[in-house]
């Protein structure tokens, strides 16, 4: 049998809670965190705070208003809630549960947190009819040895992103599928934080609870980069402020020829500013593509074009150079030529037909080139979407392989041969 008798400490920056008791085996002490992340945001539940099966649970307290991320397993409901009530939020303040996911140590207090505090569960559409019936495999309670008390979901989202709003700030919701299928991460700004709850970002990955490895993957790289067009424009809406993302091509030569402008964000808001757009563009050179990030969007792929276009016309060099009639060719001149109407003209084989006028046979330049990241977040796409893009790809490729030499892959395929041929290889003394 045990007692306990709880007391506070509070300080400016953290709540120490110290439980002091006994058992048959004697006396203990137990200390624990309620955690700040900052002013308004706590960590009120987890191991440690309230049951170590639980996940973290957090609190948030904004503007007279409180929301709660996660409810954990539900088997120290009461010992969250008086976590809660210690950091001074009455629980008639608490307007939200937002559910991360449906799985059990983030729900399984759900039911009773709603029947207790009358609030709304918010939750992803996906997740709430194993929330409603209780599923006991794809909301892994089974895995606990336990039942799923049904919980209501109020609030289904379904978009890629949503807003819920919390005093006078909005919370961003993003579905990140993978883990499971309507996983949800939130991101708030807090005292001029951007805080970010991602539950369960190392999985576990299994087909019982319906998980994608292939979305988790995709949804692991858009949390790792939150700062894109669609979080900056929830964030800066907050303020008064309207977001326009433009994407923009013409490289160095864009001050003298205009630039090439693809346009995201709110119609009305893009064709205010269309008097800045038409005095850097040349004529024509401006799009309106549609909502937040599709200006960036489009610019990315028109980058992955950009790569194949390049990796084309280096091949085709290449393969004249390599001829027996490479000695008599003026590349400068054909690449002239093929300017004057040819289905091949564009102005990257003019830019190209400078750089030979300079250096007719690029003996200045080292084959190394980088990339900046366009065609793999293009090539990245064309995964995420199933589309087969093999010419974005091995023109990628082609610039890693150009930052190598005598590469390992080669040394294995040389040693093999020598292996079950007995070919020659050359060493490193050749």
């Amino acid at each position: 049998m045990k007692s306990s008798m709880p007391w506070i400490y509070a300080g400016n920056t953290t709540l120490i809670k110290i439980s002091f008791g006994c058992s048959i085996e004697g006396y203990y002490w137990r200390i624990f965190m309620i955690t700040p992340i900052t002013k308004e945001i706590y960590q009120v539940g987890g191991d440690g705070l309230t049951a170590s099966e639980d996940a973290a649970i957090y609190l948030l307290y904004i503007d007279g208003q409180a929301a709660i991320v996660d409810a954990g397993c539900g088997n120290a409901t009461r010992r969250l809630l008086e976590n809660i009530r210690h950091c001074g939020v009455p629980e008639k303040a608490i307007e939200y549960l937002l559910i991360t996911h449906c799985h059990y140590d983030h729900t399984g207090g759900a039911a009773e947190l709603k029947k207790r505090l009358k609030l709304n569960v918010v939750a992803h559409h996906l997740e709430a009819p194993y929330l409603e019936k209780g599923d006991p495999e794809v909301t892994a309670a089974s895995w606990y040895g336990a039942t799923l008390t049904p919980v209501s979901v109020d609030i289904k989202l379904k978009q890629h992103t949503q807003s819920i709003r919390l005093g006078q700030r909005n919370i961003t919701a993003i579905h990140l599928p993978g883990h499971s299928p309507g996983s949800l991460v939130f991101q708030v700004e807090s005292e001029g934080q951007s805080v970010l709850f991602a539950q369960d970002v190392h999985g576990p990955i299994h087909p019982d609870l319906l998980s994608d490895p292939r979305a988790y993957q995709t949804s692991l790289k858009e949390m790792l980069n939150l700062k894109d067009d669609i979080c900056r424009a929830e964030r800066l809406k907050e303020k008064g402020i309207e977001y326009v993302d433009a994407g923009v091509s013409g490289g160095i030569w864009g001050l003298k020829i205009g630039y090439c402008l693809m346009m995201g964000g709110k119609r009305a808001v893009v064709e205010k500013l269309e008097p800045v757009f038409k005095t850097l563009a040349p004529e024509n050179g401006f799009l309106y593509c549609g909502k937040t990030g599709s200006g960036h969007f489009v610019k990315m792929v028109h980058n992955g074009i950009e790569y194949g276009l390049m990796q084309a016309y280096g091949e085709g060099f290449e393969i004249l150079e390599a001829s027996p009639y490479s000695e008599a060719f003026d590349y400068q001149k054909i690449a002239h030529l093929w300017n004057q109407g040819s289905v091949v003209r564009s102005w990257l084989l003019e830019l190209l037909e400078d750089a030979f006028d300079r250096d007719p046979r690029l003996q200045d330049i080292k084959g190394y080139v980088e990339d900046s990241g366009e065609g793999r977040w293009t090539l990245q796409q064309a995964i995420d979407t199933e589309v087969p893009a093999p010419v974005t790809a091995l023109s990628l490729f082609a610039r890693f392989r150009s930052r190598q030499e005598n590469t390992f892959t080669e040394r294995v395929l040389a040693a093999l041969r020598r292996e079950f041929g007995g070919h020659a290889v050359k060493t490193g003394k050749d």
